[in-house]
């Protein structure tokens, strides 16, 4: 359940999350004459704090996006800590992406980024409290609290979402494609696993982000590997460009997300028409946490629907796609709801897929 006064950034889920802190929860670091405690509950929005950023597009309120500035600029910091974390591991002689992320990932099992309100200290601070009972000499707990068909649920903690294993699976089933794409893809994490976990060698990979430390650091792990061919660039939900996958002129692409839509409050109608426009043919999955949208029926949705009301979260990715199937940009082919198990109580994964429409936005240059 959501504590107040604490939120949380965990990076295996691409998105901001909420969890009891427990009683390691008052250790937190604060910069001199700063108020006590971190981030505040957003039910309880100080002055100034609900400032967003919209992206204007004309037409109904569908085709216009917004996303809470608090969020973007949390999520910058956030994957700063992340990359000084990184480029230590680099400068002290690592030399393999591969155990770059893992040990990233390593230490978020047990530690999680807590920031202050305006974000100006962040700070990594212990997650279990490992004297209580029911923890495994790992010091991470037997078993955790998830959501299961949108029904709570206790299973091992050594459970993961096979995001992977599906991204790859698809590709090899419906693929093969010129390019795999990812839409908000942090410090690349998901690309580099995909790919060393059996996509071509020679594959041609793109990762587009919105924050200068993540593509920084996409950058300088991509480095790494001379045999890799992998484009990092900035990329903005609300203000979509491809261009860069446009002037490569490919055929065939294969565009993801996972959980990056997360926390962008309205997706605007040409975020889909930049996408749908890439390439002749286009095949995107949408990994993300919109069940809640479709059926707010069960109690992990109606919990998932509440928490994302409460932060300024995504609500219309299915809408929106929706007008855009509408406008003729493209045909939706796939939606299926909690397909995976999710990184915490109730924020599960959800998949959608749809396709352009070739004939009607065809490729820009």
């Amino acid at each position: 359940m959501t504590s107040k006064g604490h939120r949380r950034f965990l990076c295996l889920s691409s998105g901001f999350t909420r969890h009891n802190p427990g009683p390691q929860a008052d250790t937190t670091r604060r910069s001199p004459g700063a108020k006590p405690g971190p981030i505040r509950d957003p039910g309880a929005q100080p002055a100034g704090w609900g400032r967003d950023i919209k992206a204007n597009q004309g037409g109904s309120f569908m085709s216009c996006g917004s996303q809470e500035e608090h969020w973007r600029t949390f999520y910058e910091s956030a994957w700063h800590e992340r990359a000084q974390y990184i480029n230590d591991l680099i400068e002290a002689g690592e030399h393999s992406i591969v155990r770059c992320i893992n040990k990233l990932r390593a230490k978020e099992r047990r530690f999680v980024l807590i920031a202050e309100e305006d974000c100006s200290a962040l700070s990594w601070r212990p997650k279990f409290n490992v004297t209580a009972t029911g923890y495994l000499p790992s010091g991470v707990p037997i078993n955790t609290s998830r959501s299961l068909e949108g029904q709570p649920a206790r299973i091992p903690f050594y459970t993961n979402p096979a995001l992977t294993e599906f991204i790859l699976d698809f590709y090899f089933e419906a693929g093969p494609y010129d390019a795999v794409i990812e839409l908000g893809s942090g410090l690349g994490a998901s690309l580099f696993e995909t790919y060393y976990a059996g996509l071509p060698a020679d594959l041609p990979l793109f990762g587009g982000e919105l924050t200068e430390s993540g593509v920084a650091l996409s950058r300088r792990l991509a480095a790494l590997d001379a045999h890799l061919n992998a484009v990092f660039f900035h990329f903005d939900h609300l203000a979509a460009d491809l261009s860069i996958i446009k002037e490569r002129k490919f055929e065939k692409v294969l565009v993801y997300t996972s959980h990056s839509i997360e926390q962008v409050e309205a997706v605007p109608l040409s975020f889909f028409r930049e996408i749908a426009a890439c390439a002749p043919s286009v095949t995107v999955l949408h990994l993300e946490p919109f069940g809640f949208q479709v059926r707010a029926t069960t109690p992990s949705r109606v919990e998932q629907q509440q928490l994302f009301r409460q932060n300024r979260w995504n609500n219309n990715l299915v809408s929106a796609l929706d007008e855009a199937v509408q406008e003729g940009i493209c045909r939706k082919e796939w939606v299926s709801l909690d397909t995976f198990i999710p990184v915490d109580t109730c924020n599960s994964t959800s998949l959608l897929v749809w396709t352009n429409i070739p004939s009607e936005t065809g490729s820009e240059t």
